[in-house]
């Protein structure tokens, strides 16, 4: 239906305008990563229906169909298998082209390249550089990368005051002035992402300081949802109400990916922060 619209759009404005068909491969030889490939979702073609829509794009004559876009891993953090995909969408998309009579001239191989949440070995852009360089794509092929994420998500921390410490059946939960209305990665993607509890040593009240030393805490926000957890079960050394929990890498799906208003609470302020060079 996409390609309809598209051609219908390119034919109003009497333009033939280029196309690249996203895939959905059913299978990706690739490890160290997460799979977006081979798996029902709304993102793609199958790959068994790639002829019948290759056929269709074709024949409208608004469409210059001219490559292929296959976004089938995530977050890959092995600098060498991320390689290996990468020849393998060039070799499956000169081949596919070949069968079908496509011309060939750009293959989108998607974004992938990891960030270490967890504090795993980052990727090693040194290699994934010197064992590219051995890559050739098909003569006239365009290949696009998308890294928007290893770009900037090192830009971005997240921080929020610990309004509490609560015990409930064997738990300890910190809870955050904040949550998933803020920052919702660690909870829409099930990673485990690491975080530094930064001591505020002022207490301004009377009453008692709740804390906890070398005990695993569930991070949690003040929505009123089970789904509102940032982290689980992670030993600190200490924590306290009125320290504060920051994670890092948060520059990308951070803020703008949050549950904004989500019941009413109020949007994160974000600051700016500059090198002092203007």
């Amino acid at each position: 239906l996409e390609l309809h619209r598209l051609n219908a759009a390119a034919v109003r404005a009497g333009r033939r305008v280029p196309v690249a068909l996203r895939v959905n491969p059913a299978r990706v030889p690739v490890t160290g990563s997460l799979h977006m490939g081979g798996t029902a979702t709304q993102f793609g073609v199958p790959e068994a229906d790639v002829p019948e829509a290759l056929a269709v794009a074709r024949a409208l004559p608004g469409l210059d169909v001219v490559g292929f876009h296959v976004h089938a891993v995530c977050n890959n953090l092995d600098a060498a298998a991320h390689v290996a995909y990468v020849r393998w969408c060039l070799d499956w998309s000169a081949r596919t082209a070949a069968a079908h009579g496509v011309d060939l001239r750009v293959v989108d191989v998607g974004g992938g390249i990891g960030v270490a949440f967890g504090g795993e070995d980052p990727f090693d852009l040194a290699v994934f550089g010197e064992l590219m360089a051995g890559v050739r794509p098909p003569a006239g092929v365009r290949v696009v990368f998308e890294p928007g994420r290893w770009l900037v998500a090192d830009c971005g921390y997240y921080a929020a005051e610990v309004t509490d410490l609560k015990h409930a059946y064997g738990t300890w939960f910190a809870v955050l002035r904040g949550g998933i209305h803020h920052f919702q990665l660690p909870t829409s993607w099930e990673i485990a992402h690491n975080f530094a509890v930064l001591p505020v040593d002022a207490w301004p009240h009377p009453f008692p300081r709740p804390e906890v030393r070398d005990t695993p805490v569930t991070v949690v926000g003040e929505l009123c949802t089970p789904e509102d957890t940032l982290a689980r079960d992670v030993t600190v050394s200490r924590i306290r109400a009125g320290d504060v929990v920051v994670f890092p890498n948060a520059g990308s799906y951070g803020w703008e990916f949050a549950m904004h208003e989500f019941l009413g609470h109020p949007r994160a302020p974000r600051i700016a922060l500059g090198d002092g060079a203007g």
